[in-house]
């Protein structure tokens, strides 16, 4: 992997390298010693660990001779059809944190995608991006100092199926059906009437059904999807889909509703129709993801049970020329 400007500190002990495949146990432990810190109560797997080492871009992290890892950082690299991104991601030994070294491998990571963006940009918009669950404060002030904002950050709720809740109550004029081609059109129908009071910057119908209701997505659970249809007009819908990895939690990837419709009980009543459904499918647990900026939706999610596990912060800042 060829160095990329920018120098990283000395650390006593330790040798810069980009990641091996011999890092996987290595890695675990500085994630498990970053946890009280951070607040991290979700751990990757060694696989999980050993696919971040096969797909990075580019990585450094400091190595002792016994193996041990006082800090890394790596990124990846997304093609998109309207813009192209650098994800970067790092972690400090917490007896190393405070001399620099986030600050440093941050730079190494930026200076290592800006070409390689500008390379891939082709004219398209080119962004620097990280994410992560949970973190320190002093992370977040080192993306703010370094021209990153906050583009979202979502709450990851989740609800115990084998629990007795209350009972779904649609209106006799509501009907319910599931994800089919045919109805396709209707799911993104009522996706644009219901976040376009949250965002301008909508999604396309090509854009929306690869990324929350593609047939040909082996974790997208169409039989599982719903969409609400009252006087025969659609007005809420649910998607869907169930991670490999975590084959008993079943994600209600999206929600909505209509905004003509609002304020008439159909979220709730959608929201219990999707518990019951999932929980007579044998999944052990709903989850979902909320904007920490609608507490609405928070309050309805929290009323029927779910409860918070973790919160995800994305941090943007555009490349200049990419």
């Amino acid at each position: 992997m060829t160095p990329y400007p920018g120098s990283l500190p000395t650390i006593p002990g330790y040798a810069w390298q980009p990641l091996q495949a011999g890092d996987v146990a290595a890695l675990q432990r500085l994630e498990q010693d970053c946890a009280p810190l951070d607040g991290v109560t979700i751990f990757r797997s060694a696989a999980e660990w050993a696919a971040v080492v096969a797909e990075a871009a580019f990585s450094q992290t400091a190595v002792s001779p016994a193996g041990e890892i006082a800090a890394v950082g790596w990124l990846t690299l997304e093609d998109r059809v309207d813009s192209v991104h650098a994800f970067h991601f790092g972690r400090v030994q917490p007896q190393f944190r405070g001399q620099g070294i986030g600050r440093a491998l941050l730079g190494w990571l930026e200076a290592a995608a800006v070409p390689r963006l500008q390379e891939m940009a082709d004219g398209r918009p080119s962004f620097l991006r990280t994410y992560f669950y949970d973190r320190e404060p002093q992370t977040i002030g080192l993306l703010l100092r370094s021209g990153y904002e906050r583009q979202y950050a979502e709450d990851e709720l989740r609800l115990d199926l084998r629990q007795t809740g209350p009972t779904a109550v649609l209106r006799a004029e509501t009907a319910v059906f599931p994800w089919t081609p045919a109805n396709a059109g209707d799911f993104y129908a009522v996706y644009r009437a219901a976040f376009a009071s949250r965002t301008a910057s909508l999604l396309d119908a090509a854009a929306w059904a690869n990324h929350f209701a593609n047939p040909d997505d082996d974790e997208f659970r169409p039989h599982l999807s719903r969409i609400v249809q009252q006087d025969g007009a659609p007005v809420a819908y649910a998607v869907v889909y169930v991670e490999g990895t975590e084959p008993e939690t079943a994600w209600i990837s999206q929600m909505g509703v209509h905004q003509t419709y609002r304020r008439q009980g159909l979220g709730r009543a959608l929201l219990l129709e999707m518990v019951s459904g999932l929980a007579a499918a044998g999944y052990r647990q709903a989850a979902l993801s909320v904007n920490v900026d609608n507490p609405q939706a928070r309050a309805l999610y929290e009323q029927v049970g779910f409860r918070l596990r973790r919160r995800l912060s994305v941090y943007r800042k555009a490349v200049v020329g990419g």
